[in-house]
C-alpha cells in the first residue's frame, strides 16, 4: 500500500502582500492553527419531465458564486501586530497567498488572489499567553499555481 504525501504545518504557507512594486509577501508569526476554504453558492432549479407532468422533478444545481477564506490562531505576535492593523484599517483588499509545499512529485501549489481582513481578535486570559484570530474573505477571482489542466 502506497502511503498520501502529506505536508507538515510549516508547509503550509498563508502570506500577506505589502502593495508595493515589486510586491513582497511574508507570512505573520504566531500561527498555531491555519485554515484555507473554498465554497460555492449553489441555486437549485426543479425540471419537470415534459412527458410526464406527475413524475418526480429533477434537481438540477447551478453554481451562483464562488468565493474562499483564509483563518488563522495562534499567540499574539508582537512583530505582526503592525501588519494586521494596516491591514485591517485599509478599505481595499490585498493581494495573498496560500501554499502548499509538497515533495515530488505533487510539488508546491499556490493560490493567490485578492482578500480582506474580516476580522482581527486578540484574546487575553489570566495565566495564559495573549491570542489571536484572524479572519480573511476572498476579494475576486482566486488562481491556482500550477494551473490544473
Amino acid at each position: 500500500m502506497a502511503q498520501p504525501k502529506t505536508i507538515k504545518f510549516g508547509k503550509l504557507k498563508i502570506e500577506i502582500g505589502d502593495g508595493a512594486t515589486p510586491e513582497v509577501f511574508t507570512a505573520p508569526c504566531g500561527f498555531t492553527e491555519k485554515s484555507f476554504s473554498r465554497s460555492k453558492a449553489l441555486n437549485e432549479v426543479l425540471i419537470p419531465d415534459c412527458d410526464d407532468p406527475d413524475a418526480p422533478v429533477v434537481v438540477a444545481t447551478d453554481v451562483a458564486s464562488i468565493t474562499f477564506a483564509v483563518s488563522g490562531q495562534g499567540v499574539l505576535a508582537g512583530e505582526s501586530v503592525a501588519t494586521w492593523d494596516a491591514f485591517f484599517s485599509s478599505t481595499t483588499s490585498r493581494n495573498i497567498k496560500v501554499t502548499m509545499e509538497f515533495d515530488a512529485p505533487v510539488g508546491t501549489i499556490i493560490y493567490a488572489g485578492k482578500a480582506h481582513l474580516e476580522s482581527f481578535e486578540v484574546t487575553g486570559q489570566v495565566g495564559n499567553r495573549v491570542t489571536a484570530n484572524v479572519s480573511l474573505r476572498g476579494d475576486g477571482a482566486l488562481t491556482r499555481t500550477p494551473a490544473l489542466s
